[in-house]
């Protein structure tokens, strides 16, 4: 037989010839965490829905969304990261003005208003956060510009 030792500590054997493939393929994958990967990537996709729906919760945090998905904050905060490619904060700040950028092209909301949909409190924050990630002042609808 030929024996690999995991990082885990356990040893995992696998038998040369015969046997079910199936359940050596499945072993296989267990051991290299591949079943464990499948859970966390449906774990980041429940969350990434969750961030949608809550997006106007001005206390949407990361303790929330991995409560969410019953996974540690830590073990939480690594796999967003690594299943986003950016950390928490920053992907739900980008969320957030991309949605903001939705409605401001989309609505005649006041920019008040369209704070308060994506989850800012002070409209005076969400514009700062709006141009370092656009580029671009928000401006009232209808406001001649200068």
């Amino acid at each position: 037989f030929l024996g690999l030792s995991m990082g885990s500590g356990a040893l995992f054997s696998i038998y040369r010839g015969k046997g079910d493939e199936r359940a050596l393929k499945s072993s296989i994958a267990h051991a290299c965490g591949l079943e464990e990967n499948k859970g966390a990537r449906q774990a980041m996709a429940r969350a990434m829905a969750y961030i949608d729906e809550n997006l106007a919760d001005p206390n949407l945090s990361m303790e929330a969304a991995a409560d969410y998905v019953g996974l540690s904050v830590s073990y939480f905060s690594r796999t967003f990261k690594a299943a986003a490619g950016k950390g928490y904060t920053d992907y739900v700040a980008d969320k957030r003005i991309e949605m903001a950028d939705r409605l401001y092209q989309t609505t005649d909301l006041k920019i008040y208003e369209i704070a308060e949909r994506v989850g800012y409190t002070s409209p005076k924050y969400f514009s700062k956060v709006y141009k370092e990630h656009t580029g671009k002042n928000m401006k009232k609808h209808n406001e001649p510009e200068a």
